[in-house]
């Protein structure tokens, strides 16, 4: 979509071209959530399955009493645990600074061997700080375009935070490099 965005910039100005610019931000932000949601089932699966170190916070999973009884006495495929994980998490944010921490602890990767893979040129403590902001600001962006309009909560006026070809190619290279940082870490799990 760049091209046609280009095209709009180009021919009808900035106005026409943001909305673009909007939709992918949008898209992003959505990809990367379930790219989490789905890295969070094979973390998960995979801590059940003794082949991913389980950690402390998945060993406070909680399974209600109900469906370990059906598992024991239905002698259920072992698809029961995906299941189970599956409507635990599916209407929890994995994008947010919160979100994100909850999911590294959840599944045992440490933030600084993460930052320092997005960002090698940086300081632990400041590579960390500059992927919770990222985080951050990509899910603010997109809350208030999803959610408000663009608007503001407090007074509903316009959220007035730029957005250009570069703002978005940016986030895209970021989400690249943070994808990439997870997925170097468990391998090295």
């Amino acid at each position: 979509e760049f091209e046609i965005a280009d095209i709009l910039l180009a021919s009808k100005g900035v106005e026409f071209a943001e909305p673009i610019w909007k939709s992918q931000l949008l898209f992003l932000e959505s990809a990367f959530d379930f790219f989490m949601h789905e890295f969070n089932k094979f973390a998960l699966t995979s801590m059940y399955d003794e082949v991913w170190p389980q950690t402390e916070e998945y060993k406070k999973i909680k399974v209600p009493l109900k469906l370990v009884e059906t598992v024991l006495k239905t002698g259920e495929p072992e698809l029961w645990f995906l299941e189970h994980i599956n409507e635990t998490y599916k209407l929890n944010t994995m994008v947010s600074r919160k979100g994100f921490k909850t999911q590294l602890n959840l599944m045992g990767l440490k933030i600084g061997d993460i930052a320092l893979n997005v960002y090698p040129e940086m300081d632990v403590n400041v590579a960390i700080n500059e992927i919770y902001d990222s985080l951050d600001s990509l899910y603010e962006r997109r809350n208030y375009l999803v959610h408000q309009s663009n608007r503001k909560h407090e007074d509903a006026s316009f959220y007035e935070a730029e957005v250009s070809k570069t703002i978005v190619e940016d986030y895209i290279n970021f989400i690249k490099k943070l994808i990439g940082a997870l997925i170097s870490n468990a391998v090295s799990l």
